[in-house]
């Protein structure tokens, strides 16, 4: 099953948006999951692809382990807002560069 890449760009969206999101936990909660998700699915594709990033899979791995839902790290949201920010770099730099291989390859 393949995600679109468009629908891949919606945690990016939300990970810029986190560090001056003044609202209800219930969103970071839901951002938490859709990083996950996201992460998990682009380390399969990896997989899938036999990619030698390994490197790649590294940083979603520790993405599944930073934002995932289960239990709080206790970090502060400064420190938040920049691992938001970074992460949310990461997988745009991922994102834009899957469009444009769906580009070439059309």
């Amino acid at each position: 099953m393949e995600i679109p890449t468009i629908l891949g760009l919606v945690p990016v969206a939300l990970l810029f948006y986190a560090p001056a999101h003044r609202g209800e936990y219930g969103f970071f909660i839901a951002l938490r999951i859709m990083v996950c998700i996201l992460s998990i699915y682009r380390i399969y594709k990896l997989y899938e692809i036999k990619s030698k990033y390994t490197w790649l899979s590294l940083i979603y791995i520790a993405a599944i382990i930073l934002f995932q839902p289960f239990w709080s790290w206790g970090i502060e949201r400064e420190s938040w807002a920049w691992i938001d920010i970074l992460y949310g770099i990461i997988f745009l730099i991922y994102s834009i560069r899957r469009i444009m291989l769906d580009l070439k390859s059309k």
